[in-house]
């Protein structure tokens, strides 16, 4: 995934992560592994989530935007 990420220079990847609780996020999980090896920023929602309207984009140097 990152290799592809970085071959295509996307800005952002977007994973989807069906486990169960925050401990299957944060422990083995692929999506834990993109976030920890990948130099482009990456998203993770929640599985079954397909259409996004609105998104709010936080950055530590802006204000909160909605996009």
């Amino acid at each position: 995934i990152v290799r592809v990420a970085e071959c295509e220079r996307v800005d952002v990847v977007m994973l989807s992560h069906r486990g169960r609780s925050l401990k299957n996020v944060l422990l083995g999980s692929v999506a834990e592994e993109v976030v920890r090896i990948s130099r482009i920023p990456v998203f993770v929602v929640k599985d079954g989530i397909e259409v996004f309207k609105r998104i709010l984009y936080v950055h530590y140097r802006s204000l909160l935007k909605v996009v």
